[in-house]
């Protein structure tokens, strides 16, 4: 299938391997609910919604003018500190709402109606270990059974957080091969 692609030409975004691997996997489960954890400037999320109008795209990330705890990396602060300038999500299907991921909770994640409601939970927000955990930890609360978590970064030389946490925690997750994906099946 030919997909219409929104890329970030910087460091950090999906490259369009990436992107045409998301819009497969969101294609083959027939999705019709995704969330994208770690927003940035939505560039993933608008590449989803556009070219799947029938699937309700929700994307949480931190508030304007809210910082996260930004672990070493020399790319990361300038990185994030230009990202809200930008926001590229215009189609009708997506929400994006402004939360930090590390106060999600069971009761706020019931609240807004988001247990188990996820056919694919795209996991790209912090980098710091416990960001990795955390919201490695929503995204199992919010994707039902037999839908897909994937993760970006995975494979970073200076990111081994995420690898971290996916090979310690999620048996038979897989890389994608040639992206920094990865990807698990919920039971």
């Amino acid at each position: 299938m030919k997909y219409n692609l929104c890329l970030c030409n910087e460091v950090g975004g999906t490259t369009e391997e990436e992107q045409v691997a998301l819009l497969n996997l969101v294609d083959n489960l027939k999705a019709t609910e995704v969330l994208e954890i770690g927003t940035f400037r939505g560039h993933t999320a608008q590449a989803i919604a556009q070219n799947f109008p029938a699937v309700q795209v929700a994307t949480v990330d931190l508030p304007p003018g809210l910082f996260p705890e930004l672990p070493d990396i020399p790319c990361e602060r300038p990185y994030y500190d230009i990202g809200k300038q930008r926001d590229v999500i215009v189609a009708s299907n997506a929400k994006r709402f402004y939360h930090d991921s590390g106060l999600l909770n069971q009761a706020k994640l019931e609240l807004f109606g988001w247990l188990g409601k996820f056919d694919l939970v795209f996991v790209d927000g912090g980098h710091s270990l416990a960001q990795v955990l955390n919201d490695s930890l929503v995204a199992v609360e919010c994707v039902r059974s037999g839908g897909v978590i994937v993760w970006h970064d995975y494979g970073e030389p200076y990111l081994d957080t995420v690898c971290r946490v996916v090979n310690g925690l999620f048996a038979g997750a897989m890389q994608i091969p040639h992206t920094r994906l990865a990807w698990w099946r919920k039971p």
